[in-house]
């Protein structure tokens, strides 16, 4: 199940749009809970999960 982002069904984190997806990984952006779990099941399978979460690609580093 991909959806583009802003479409009906699209996950976003705390339910707003402005705080942009609610799943992400290393490999992309991902959209809705069943999109973020096949990924996930795919590296179980393959035992190449992740040790540590993915950094967030809507973080912007303040500088100081």
């Amino acid at each position: 199940m991909r959806l583009l982002w802003r479409t009906a069904g699209f996950c976003y984190h705390e339910g707003k749009v402005e705080n942009g997806a609610a799943y992400w990984s290393d490999r992309g952006i991902l959209c809705s809970p069943p999109c973020s779990l096949t990924p996930h099941r795919k590296r179980e399978a393959e035992e190449t999960l992740l040790q540590v979460l993915a950094l967030d690609p809507f973080h912007i580093p303040s500088r100081q």
